[in-house]
């Protein structure tokens, strides 16, 4: 890039110690800041202004050039860019001449390649693992941090809660560390960072502890700010934008805003061969339960007819509209509308989310469907407009048993079996009496 100023200055003493690289001691007192030039500031070092200029023009496109070096350490550093430049170069020393990896030989034709490693931020969202209403959305706020000299003064973290999310203090934010080179470094809390949560808002604060570790990664490290949200509500267009701001030392950054989505659905229940619109054919009193996977449902279907509890069924928040259980969704009847629930809040997708519906009771006098049935959830891109499904039940059979299942049929068959054991004993007992009679008179 042209156009970026530079100054070169010899440093000749460092600590009030004259820099001489004609002897060994010369060498081995600037060798511990040519392996951290990040320390080189804090040396109290002398310098002399030798040359100023910028990249561009004469020494070829992005290059500058300074000729006729003494021997001797040298400090550069950037003292002004463009403004399509929007990082700055880390200063670095250089000695001429430069010694190379055979001994005692050196090079005196010398070439430095800095680079300007952009500050930057990036958020990621993570919902995986989320299905329902009250379910957690991770996220993660990363910060590059490309100079850590001087050590940095500011890392703030704005992260913005929107319409459909609360703050999740379980589990507990983090902060991570990740240096170019070497084992991550954990926060702690308090002390390395504190965390404010307030309406809307989450802001995450580095101590000065936290500041110095960030320093102590070194140049070019990352930062991994992660916390969760619950989803509380299904918004306008069922979709949930997530943003924040980071200010890193004087520099405010934005990142791209992940988003996760979220919808709804209406289930109907409706007497075998009637007509959904019909209000009349449509029933009350029918509940379900929401599986994310098919063979999870199926398993259900297994538990219904066993007479067992159901598991696996997906937990809801209040405000889904679901039961007391937290997982079951009963029809009924609503205002003029009759024998329909609906299901707020489940994990969308603009290609669609699968779920499975399982009826777990069917109202009096009808049997519940035998078989899981599919829903396909969208984002809520209108008011009303959800997955919509009927699902149709046959009615009992007059004179039919309750299907009871597990314990009820094994009760049944138990009491059958006493009833005609008893039947027989009356048959015999009645016989011997009968016989008894006759022989006596």
């Amino acid at each position: 890039m042209d156009g970026v100023t530079f100054e070169v200055e010899r440093v000749t003493e460092i600590g009030g110690v004259p820099v001489d690289l004609t002897t060994d001691a010369g060498w081995a007192l600037i060798q511990p800041y040519l392996d951290d030039p990040a320390a080189f500031p804090a040396s109290s070092p002398t310098l002399v202004p030798v040359w100023r200029g910028a990249t561009g023009g004469d020494a070829g496109s992005g290059k500058f050039k300074v000729s006729v070096l003494r021997v001797g350490l040298y400090w550069v550093y950037q003292t002004a860019k463009p403004a399509s430049m929007t990082s700055d170069v880390q200063s670095f020393l250089v000695t001429a001449p430069m010694p190379t990896q055979e001994p005692g030989v050196f090079n005196y034709d010398i070439y430095a390649y800095p680079k300007a490693i952009a500050s930057g931020v990036v958020k990621t969202g993570d919902d995986s693992a989320a299905h329902a209403l009250g379910d957690l959305v991770n996220w993660t706020i990363t910060g590059n941090v490309p100079h850590t000299t001087p050590t940095p003064h500011r890392y703030e973290v704005m992260d913005i809660l929107p319409t459909g999310l609360a703050y999740a203090e379980d589990p507990a934010p983090t902060v991570t560390i990740r240096p170019t080179s070497g084992p991550e470094i954990e926060l702690t809390a308090p002390g390395d960072f504190a965390v404010e949560p307030v309406p809307g808002v989450v802001t995450m604060r580095l101590e000065q502890p936290g500041l110095d570790a960030l320093h102590s990664a070194g140049d070019g490290a990352q930062l991994d700010f992660r916390l969760a949200t619950r989803v509380v509500s299904v918004p306008t267009r069922g979709e949930i934008v997530k943003s924040a701001v980071l200010w890193l030392n004087d520099e405010q950054l934005t990142p791209s805003s992940p988003r996760t989505y979220w919808g709804s659905a209406r289930v109907n229940k409706v007497i075998e061969g009637g007509d959904p619109a019909d209000q009349s054919a449509r029933l009350s009193g029918a509940g379900f339960q929401v599986f994310a996977s098919e063979a999870a449902a199926w398993d259900a279907v297994a538990e219904v007819e066993a007479g067992q509890p159901v598991t696996a069924g997906l937990e809801f928040a209040a405000g889904s509209g679901v039961s007391g259980d937290g997982r079951t969704f009963v029809t009924a009847d609503q205002g003029a509308d009759h024998g329909f629930a609906v299901i707020t809040g489940l994990k969308a997708s603009p290609a669609g989310e699968r779920y499975w519906l399982v009826e777990t009771s069917a109202p009096a006098g009808y049997v519940a469907s035998a078989a899981p049935t599919e829903i396909t959830v969208t984002p809520v891109r209108a008011p009303g407009a959800v997955a919509i499904v009927s699902i149709e039940n046959r009615q009992r059979q007059a004179g039919a048993l309750p299907v009871l299942g597990g314990a009820g049929g094994v009760a049944i068959g138990i009491a059958g079996t006493v009833l005609i054991a008893g039947g027989l004993l009356f048959a015999i007992f009645g016989r011997r009496k009968k016989v008894e009679n006759v022989t006596a008179g």
